[in-house]
């Protein structure tokens, strides 16, 4: 089973907490930065207020959970953050250019073999990572919220993500206990905003029909892990083909126009914006 040394969390809202409390319950030593300190000040009580619970919900064991409280780092710094950090995960606001910034100063600091990885819940990755150098280790992972108590998560490569680094954040999201689902290449909305939209124009119907994706791969095998800290037996690999897409979700400006209404599928992301990378 793949485990990162390190896993450093930029961005200190909602996703980013998920991460962290997500991260720790495993027992994986975290680092949490944000710009902003009330944003930090808050990030501090939720993080292990989030990573006990999954305790009471029998979710992680407890002397687990406990390790990665311990090994929790409050960064002051960015630079102290990614330190010998394996995976970085950006979890700021949905913004092109303040993801471009951070994501530019990441690179500079981060170790040549790390994994970067944005918490997008729908840009594309090769705008995200337009100001990179190192396209080959930035892929999208984009979780449902919270993180720590939803599955699935989308991994969405760049133009020119290797396999290697798909396959490492398949691993790493497995082994915490997470259900990747894979695309070949980035479409607009991905597959949740996709579906999203498809229910959003439904929803006078009794059911919505999912997008047609033929960009999706492979779901891969689940891996929740017992009470006892114990990884579950995996299943084979599947692939998953959706049924014919509903007109509405077929058409990418179905799409921008559920989102524009309020229809997308929340992803619980703070209404304060994080200030990292401005």
């Amino acid at each position: 089973m793949t485990i990162p040394r390190k896993v450093a969390v930029i961005g200190a809202g909602d996703i980013g907490i998920g991460w962290a409390a997500l991260c720790a319950s495993g027992g994986w030593p975290v680092a949490i930065f944000d710009l902003n300190p009330e944003t930090m000040e808050r990030a501090s009580i939720e993080v292990e207020r989030r990573t006990r619970a999954l305790v009471a919900l029998g979710r992680a064991p407890e002397s687990i959970v406990e390790r990665g409280l311990t090994e929790l780092v409050r960064a002051q710094f960015l630079s102290e953050a990614v330190q010998d950090a394996d995976w970085i995960i950006e979890a700021i606001h949905e913004d092109v250019a303040a993801k471009q910034k951070l994501l530019v100063g990441i690179e500079q600091q981060a170790g040549d073999d790390a994994l970067i990885s944005s918490s997008s819940s729908g840009l594309p990755p090769t705008e995200i990572f337009g100001r990179m150098r190192r396209l080959d280790r930035c892929l999208v992972t984009h979780p449902l919220n919270p993180p720590e108590l939803i599955p699935l998560v989308e991994v969405v490569p760049a133009d020119r993500t290797s396999a290697a680094s798909m396959t490492r954040a398949v691993e790493y999201l497995r082994s915490l206990g997470r259900f990747p689902i894979v695309l070949k290449k980035s479409i607009p909305g991905y597959v949740v905003g996709r579906v999203s939209a498809a229910c959003g124009a439904n929803a006078s119907t009794s059911s919505c029909k999912a997008s047609s994706v033929s960009t999706i791969s492979t779901a891969p095998s689940r891996s929740a892990r017992r009470s006892d800290g114990r990884p579950r037996a995996r299943t084979s690999p599947t692939t998953w083909r959706p049924a014919k897409a509903a007109s509405a979700a077929s058409r990418s400006t179905s799409w921008r126009a559920s989102r524009a209404g309020g229809r997308s599928l929340r992803t619980g992301r703070s209404s304060t914006p994080s200030s990292s990378g401005r």
